[in-house]
């Protein structure tokens, strides 16, 4: 499946997903999204060089209570859910989306935009959240 794809692609209606553009928005700005959510944590990657090289598999779906060596071996992957809270040792009760941004060297390198994600655009995206 291409990124982007989805059953909805070729419908001409307005689906666009429930609250708006959908999350392939996401990739406007990053080239590798994750989030996770209960036990599981997820991170997509489409050009299958950070969780996976194996080209017909571009992302990983994780349980991370049941991989606790992984965690401990990945900390820079799971650190940053640590900050909302997730011990990473129980069940979260919500989900939490991480969007690194797309580095000039990111993008140099990336097959999905050759555009980084850093200064006035990434400060107006994070002032329009705040």
């Amino acid at each position: 499946q291409q990124i982007g794809g989805s059953q909805k692609a070729g419908s001409r209606s307005t689906k666009t997903g429930r609250f708006g553009v959908g999350f392939c928005s996401c990739y406007h700005a990053t080239d590798l999204p994750s989030f996770l959510s209960r036990d599981f944590l997820v991170v997509l990657d489409p050009h299958c060089a950070h969780v996976s090289d194996n080209r017909s598999e571009p992302g990983k779906m994780l349980c991370f209570l049941e991989n606790p060596k992984t965690v401990a071996s990945s900390r820079d992957t799971f650190e940053p859910y640590r900050v909302f809270g997730c011990s990473l040792q129980h069940s979260y009760p919500g989900t939490i989306f991480r969007l690194p941004l797309r580095t000039a060297e990111q993008a140099a390198a990336s097959r999905i935009s050759a555009q980084p994600f850093v200064g006035a655009p990434a400060r107006g995206l994070l002032d329009a959240f705040l």
